[in-house]
């Protein structure tokens, strides 16, 4: 009896990890191949989600192309006062970009978003939004974005950090905690 109830627990647990196992090399091949959305359609907002690289870099060169009237940028360190301060790109920077400070991980930028669509609301009609963040951040970002703004349409626009490749230690490292992250939202999301 002991030698079977070992051996079920002993083959679930194996099913169950060959299982997370796959779903992680899905992730991180999605992650790889992730690309922007719909990149000609214009927005009523872009919200860019402050972390790693070309994120903010993007998210300006969106405003600059045309593509939306207004820039949100989620997650501002508070020492930051102007967006020329953490963007690489020359040229005019339209106006209205707006900095967020409140946020400190994924779920409080979906809110500080909200927030701030909420004060636009009031002169705007706000139908559509571009989500740009990390391409291995995109998923769970897609996660709590929906979980937040159940009447908006919600473009992705995944953006490659400097250096994320599969080849490197660091993709992995990063890769194998957002995919937890995600299955945990995932599941969270399912239950609500």
């Amino acid at each position: 009896m002991l030698i079977k109830t070992l051996t079920f627990l002993s083959m679930t647990f194996i099913t169950l990890f060959v299982i997370w196992l796959l779903g992680l090399l899905w992730f991180a091949t999605n992650v790889t191949l992730a690309q922007p959305k719909d990149v000609d359609i214009e927005t009523d907002a872009i919200i860019v989600l402050t972390g790693a690289t070309n994120r903010i870099d993007e998210g300006v060169a969106l405003l600059q192309h045309k593509k939306s009237d207004l820039l949100f940028i989620s997650g501002v360190n508070k020492d930051i006062k102007d967006v020329t301060e953490i963007t690489t790109l020359k040229g005019p920077i339209p106006c209205c970009v707006e900095l967020g400070y409140k946020a400190e991980d994924t779920k409080g930028n979906a809110l500080e978003a909200k927030e701030w669509l909420d004060s636009v609301k009031e002169d705007k009609n706000i139908e559509t939004i571009r989500l740009v963040t990390s391409n291995y951040h995109m998923m769970r970002s897609m996660l709590e974005f929906k979980k937040t703004f159940k009447d908006l349409k919600i473009i992705p626009h995944a953006v490659a950090p400097k250096g994320y490749a599969p080849w490197k230690k660091e993709f992995w490292a990063i890769t194998f905690s957002e995919y937890n992250k995600t299955l945990l939202i995932g599941l969270q999301f399912n239950q609500s």
